[in-house]
């Protein structure tokens, strides 16, 4: 009986403690600081910019999907999509998250002033790949859509 006591009363302390982790992780405490990652050759590097000096834009992508074909296994793709600046504060890439670690990425800059261009490469590997594929990458930008996907589509044949 002390066993089940004694088991009982850790899942009530451990489920106590992730209440209390996630209204810490919740809890908005006023620090307005974003993180812009920018990808480097093997780790991202970190700028940090105060949200007050980063007011919101207007964006275009010159597309948003790219269909690669039929491609072999084993190959390395890479697509590039150009996002313009056509609103009146400076562009910011805040975030680019592929759905799947086939695909890196690279971005040309990290922001872009009113009518400026950044290019973000998205570099797919059908290494372990095969039939249909459609793999989505979010983009956060600091306009007011906020984030936007980007798609690689195309067949892997073995």
């Amino acid at each position: 009986m002390k066993d089940k006591t004694f088991i009982a009363g850790c899942f009530t302390v451990i489920a106590i403690s992730l209440i209390i982790t996630i209204i810490n992780i919740c809890r908005n405490d006023g620090n307005h600081t974003l993180y812009i990652e920018t990808p480097g050759p093997n780790t991202p590097e970190q700028e940090f910019i105060p949200q007050g000096s980063m007011a919101s834009t207007k964006a275009e992508f010159d597309r948003q999907s790219a269909d690669f074909g039929t491609i072999p296994r084993d190959t390395l793709i890479s697509e590039e999509f150009t996002l313009t600046n056509v609103g009146d504060n400076t562009l910011y890439v805040l975030d680019v998250n592929p759905n799947c670690q086939c695909t890196s990425y690279e971005v040309s800059s990290k922001y872009a002033e009113p009518g400026g261009k950044i290019v973000i490469t998205l570099n797919f590997s059908s290494s372990n790949k095969s039939g249909f594929q459609d793999i989505k990458s979010s983009v956060r930008l600091n306009t007011e859509t906020g984030i936007y996907k980007l798609a690689l589509k195309g067949n892997v044949k073995m």
